[in-house]
C-alpha cells in the first residue's frame, strides 16, 4: 500500500473507531453508515489489516433460545438500565435491562427468520464467546440507536458485495430525550439491527446501496411490531419533497424516509416479499432484484411506484387504511409542488422529473363552487434505474375550464392534459371531489407487454358488472385465438381492471407480435389492439 493510502486509512480506522457516542451526536437512528463507509473505504485497498476491536464489557448473557450473548457492565457509563414512564432510568436494573434485549432479539429471530422466510444471519465463529450473535450495550448519544459491526472475516472473498457476520452494538437505556423511549425504541431497534445482521451476512454489502439497508430495515420496525411507530419521524422529509428523493439514490445517512416504499410492499402483498427482495440482493443491486422479484409476481417496479405514490396521497384526513397504509392516518399529507387558480383561460405548466420521482399538483375552478383537482405523476423507467442512469425529463402539463382534445374531465369547468415523450414511463392519477378518474384514452396498459415481465390491465369503465366479463386474445399475425374464459378482475391504484398475464391457454407466454383483446358482456363490448414485445 502506498505510503499516503496507508496514513488515510489509519486516520480512517481510529476516525470511525472512536467511542460510538462520540460520533453519533448529529446523525441519529442508525449507525451502521460508519461500518459501510469505512469498509467502502478498505475496498481499495486490499492489502490494508482489518481492525475490528470488539469492546469488553463486565460480563454476558446467553438469551433463552441460546441464539444470542448479550454483553453488558454493571457499573460505569455505559451499564444499562430499564426506565420509567418519564423516561428516567431505574437504578439497580441492569440484569432485567439484559434479560429484556435477549427476550426481545429471540422474539425478533422468531418473527423475521422462521415466520417471514429470512435466511438466518451467518455465525462469528467463536467470537464473543460463542457461535451466538453478539450484542453488546454501549451509552450512546440521545437519538442514535444502534448499530451493527462487521467481522474481520470476508465471507465472500472476490464478491462485489462481501458478506461478513456482523455483531449489534444497542443503546443502554433509550432514555427521555429519545423519540420513543423504553421497551418500545428497543424492540424497533432490535427489528431493525437484526434485519443488518441478516442483510450483510447473507446478502452482502452493496456500499453505494446503503440506502436501501436502511429503507428495509425501518419498513421491517412496525411490521414486526405493529403500533410501535417510531419510523413516523423521518416521512416527512420525504412528504415534504417527494420531488427531490428519488427511490434509487444513495446519499450521505439516508433511507429511513423512504421506509414508506417498504412499508408499500409488505402491506400490498406480505413481508416475506422482502426476504425474496434480499436473496436476489446476495447477486444483484437492489434495483435489479426489485424488478427480477415484482416480475415473477405478475407486475413490475413503474407498475408499483405507480401505485405506491397513490398511496402516499391517501394519507392523513384523506386515509382509508382498507385500501392504502395501515397508519396512513398517522402520516402527514404530501406537499403539492404548486397550486394553480383558473381564472378563466386555460393554464399550461412545463415540469420535470428525475427517474423514479413523485410529484404532486393541484387546479381549482374558478366559480362559487370551487372544484379541485389533484394530479399525481410519476416517472420511472427501470431500466434507467438499473444502469443508474438519472436526467430531468420533461412534461408538459395543461389545466382548463373547458374541455381540450385528448383531455380529461375532472369536473364540469375543470379539465386536464397530460403531454410527454416516452410515455411509457409517465403515469399519471386525477383526482377530483368524488376520488378517481380514469384518464381519457387509456384501453390497456403496459403497452408494448412483455409477459416476463408485466401482465395486461384494460379499462373495465364501460361495464355495469365487473364481476362477469368475458375475455378474448387473438393473434392479428395468426388470426389464432390465444386465450378465451372469464376475465380477472384486478385493483390498480383504486381502480378495478380487466387483466391478462401474457399466457396462452396452455400457460405458454405469448409470442411478440401484435393482438387485440376484446371484453364482452352481453350488449356491450369494448376491444382494443396492443403489441406484445419479448
Amino acid at each position: 500500500m502506498a505510503g499516503a493510502n496507508r496514513t488515510t486509512y489509519y486516520l480512517l480506522i481510529m476516525v470511525c473507531m472512536l467511542l460510538p457516542s462520540l460520533l453519533s451526536a448529529q446523525q441519529g437512528k442508525c449507525g451502521t453508515w460508519r461500518t459501510f463507509e469505512r469498509m467502502k473505504a478498505r475496498t481499495g485497498m486490499p492489502d490494508a489489516p482489518v481492525v475490528i476491536v470488539r469492546p469488553e464489557r463486565q460480563t454476558s448473557k446467553l438469551s433463552p433460545r441460546g441464539l444470542f450473548r448479550v454483553h453488558y457492565d454493571t457499573v460505569d457509563v455505559h451499564a444499562p438500565a430499564l426506565v420509567n414512564a418519564n423516561g428516567v432510568r431505574i437504578a439497580g436494573t441492569y440484569h432485567q435491562y439484559a434479560d429484556s434485549v435477549l427476550a426481545i432479539f429471540d422474539q425478533v429471530y422468531g418473527i423475521e427468520v422462521e415466520q417471514y422466510g429470512f435466511k438466518a444471519p451467518a455465525a462469528d465463529a467463536g467470537a464473543g464467546g460463542g457461535n451466538e450473535y453478539d450484542i453488546y450495550i454501549w451509552g450512546l448519544s440521545t437519538n442514535e440507536y444502534g448499530y451493527i459491526e462487521f467481522d474481520e472475516t470476508n465471507l465472500t472473498p472476490g464478491k462485489t458485495n462481501p458478506q461478513y457476520a456482523c455483531f449489534v452494538n444497542i443503546d443502554n437505556d433509550y432514555s427521555a430525550g429519545y423519540y420513543t423511549v423504553g421497551m418500545n425504541a428497543l424492540r424497533v431497534t432490535a427489528a431493525h439491527e437484526f434485519h443488518h445482521l441478516v442483510q450483510v451476512s447473507t446478502s452482502g454489502a452493496w456500499f453505494d446501496d446503503f440506502y436501501f439497508y436502511e429503507l428495509s430495515s425501518t419498513a421491517l420496525e412496525s411490521t414486526v411490531y405493529p403500533g410501535i411507530r417510531d419510523y413516523l419521524q423521518y416521512i416527512k422529509t420525504y412528504f415534504n419533497n417527494t420531488l427531490n428523493w428519488p427511490l434509487f439514490i444513495q446519499t450521505a445517512r439516508t433511507g429511513y424516509e423512504r421506509a414508506v416504499f417498504g412499508k408499500y410492499l409488505m402491506e400490498k402483498y406480505d413481508p416475506a416479499i422482502m426476504g425474496s427482495i434480499w436473496e436476489e440482493v446476495r447477486t444483484y443491486r437492489p434495483a435489479r432484484s426489485l424488478q427480477h422479484v415484482l416480475n415473477a409476481r405478475g407486475s413490475s417496479l413503474e407498475r408499483e411506484f405507480s401505485e405506491f405514490a397513490l398511496w402516499c396521497y391517501y394519507t392523513n384526513h384523506r386515509s382509508d387504511s382498507a385500501k392504502y397504509f395501515t397508519d396512513a392516518a398517522y402520516y402527514p399529507l404530501v406537499k403539492s409542488q404548486s397550486v394553480t387558480s383558473l381564472v378563466g383561460s386555460s393554464v399550461s405548466i412545463q415540469g420535470s422529473s428525475g427517474n423514479f420521482t413523485m410529484q404532486f399538483q393541484r387546479a381549482i375552478a374558478p366559480g362559487a363552487v370551487k372544484d379541485t383537482a389533484d394530479v399525481i405523476i410519476t416517472y420511472s423507467n427501470g431500466d434507467d434505474a438499473i444502469s443508474g442512469k438519472d436526467i430531468p425529463h420533461a412534461y408538459l402539463l395543461e389545466w382548463s375550464p373547458v374541455a381540450l382534445s385528448g383531455s380529461t374531465i375532472i369536473a364540469p369547468s375543470l379539465h386536464l392534459k397530460f403531454t410527454a415523450s416516452d410515455a411509457a414511463s409517465w403515469k399519471y392519477h386525477a383526482l377530483g371531489k368524488g376520488g378517481l378518474v380514469r384518464p381519457a384514452g387509456v384501453a390497456a396498459f403496459p403497452v408494448p407487454l412483455d409477459p416476463a415481465a408485466s401482465s395486461l390491465l384494460m379499462d373495465i369503465g364501460a361495464f355495469a358488472d365487473p364481476t362477469s366479463i368475458d375475455l378474448t386474445i387473438l393473434s392479428l399475425v395468426t388470426q389464432d385465438v390465444v386465450y378465451q374464459g372469464k376475465a380477472t378482475i384486478t385493483s390498480f391504484s383504486g381502480i378495478q381492471y380487466a387483466e391478462w398475464k401474457g399466457r396462452d391457454e396452455r400457460g405458454a407466454l405469448a409470442s411478440s407480435g401484435v393482438y387485440m383483446f376484446i371484453l364482452s358482456q352481453g350488449s356491450t363490448v369494448v376491444k382494443g389492439k396492443f403489441a406484445v414485445i419479448r
